[in-house]
């Protein structure tokens, strides 16, 4: 099975708030990367970045499109204020990532708790769910239960 990895944009209203810069300033620099061609300043259609409107040009950008945009500003504009721009953009990416796992996990959760049952104030779901949860197999969930026993910590499972 082959997994499609989702492609995360950042829309310019959000690159600009990080790269604390004006509207007209991004505008700038993307005409800078779009007049010319084949020089270290690229920013490649769809792989970059995506147009959102036509009309007016508006753009999203990927995160190799983000982090162009953050080097260049840090190499063209020699002040202690751009320093630290490219660790800006790549802590937003990180966020949006940890937020987009954190919905894939409560989505696994929600979808495969259908077991869970309380019994003395305590919580327990079957072997498959858990094995559905934790996306793995039933010899690997075997291995943890026995090192849990080993460790004497309670098994995950009943």
């Amino acid at each position: 099975m082959s997994v499609r990895k989702k492609i995360i944009y950042i829309t310019s209203q959000e690159l600009i708030k990080n790269l604390k810069i004006s509207a007209d300033e991004l505008h700038d620099i993307e005409k800078h990367f779009d007049d010319i061609p084949d020089d270290e300043w690229e920013l490649i259609p769809e792989k970059d970045y995506r147009v959102v409107i036509k009309a007016t040009g508006l753009r999203e950008y990927t995160e190799s499109g983000a982090y162009c945009i953050a080097r260049y500003l840090e190499k063209n504009k020699k002040t202690g204020f751009f320093a630290g721009l490219f660790d800006g953009i790549k802590e937003w990416f990180l966020h949006t990532k940890k937020k987009i796992r954190q919905g894939f996990i409560k989505g696994r959760i929600l979808n495969n708790c259908s077991s869970l049952v309380k019994r003395n104030n305590q919580f327990f779901i079957s072997r498959n769910d858990v094995i559905k949860i934790f996306e793995t197999r039933s010899d690997y969930l075997s291995k943890i239960d026995t090192m849990a026993r080993n460790f004497k910590l309670e098994p995950l499972t009943k």
